[in-house]
């Protein structure tokens, strides 16, 4: 059997985000977004050990206890069939936003999709191939989360959590270059964004 969590290269190399501005700080608005997220049927989890494979420990529940672990990890069935590992990320601005972080590790994603050196690639190679398709699924996990936990906004990209407010947008719209998706609540729905720029000049820390 493949190995999801304890594959040595899976939680390294950045990000591939859904992070999604929920809101004023409310751990009842947290929660409601966390166990969204984690009832998508693409999605496996919440498991609390990213260093045992997921049939090895239990697989639990968000609660209000769990809001203070801030990272959850899991399994998720991306667009191709392939099943890789994925995780959450809680982010609590002091005085601004929570912010809750879906994410595929550019390791794990690198099992699944011929990424190559992504984001350091040469700006001729087209990542297209496999970015829409996943765009699209994160677009569609968005959709599913904010008809059961309505939010602010959702940015979807490399490492994108807090490269964009709600505030800003109300201020300014919705930028026309742009290299990450922007998912704009509008009612009862939400309007999509993709992005339209290749994003080359990333470093990753």
């Amino acid at each position: 059997m493949a190995k999801l969590f304890t594959n040595q290269n899976t939680w390294f190399g950045g990000y591939y985000e859904l992070a999604i501005e929920v809101g004023p700080t409310s751990d009842t608005h947290l929660l409601a977004a966390l166990t969204a997220t984690w009832r998508h049927p693409l999605l496996e989890g919440c498991y609390l050990d990213s260093q045992k494979e997921p049939d090895e420990q239990p697989n639990v529940q968000p609660t209000s206890e769990l809001l203070s672990k801030m990272r959850l990890h899991g399994v998720a069935q991306l667009p191709n069939g392939r099943r890789v590992a994925c995780g959450t990320i809680l982010i609590r601005e002091d005085g601004g936003s929570d912010w809750l972080v879906f994410y595929l590790p550019l390791g794990a994603l690198g099992e699944a999709y011929d990424i190559g050196e992504y984001p350091f690639d040469q700006p001729e190679r087209s990542h297209d191939f496999w970015q829409k398709p996943l765009d699209e699924w994160l677009l569609e996990l968005s959709k599913y989360i904010y008809k059961l936990s309505p939010f602010r906004l959702a940015l979807i990209g490399f490492e994108v959590s807090g490269d964009a407010y709600s505030d800003q947008i109300q201020e300014d719209g919705i930028p026309l270059k742009r290299y990450f998706g922007y998912v704009w609540p509008q009612g009862d729905q939400v309007q999509y964004f993709p992005k339209n720029l290749a994003r080359t000049d990333l470093i990753i820390s």
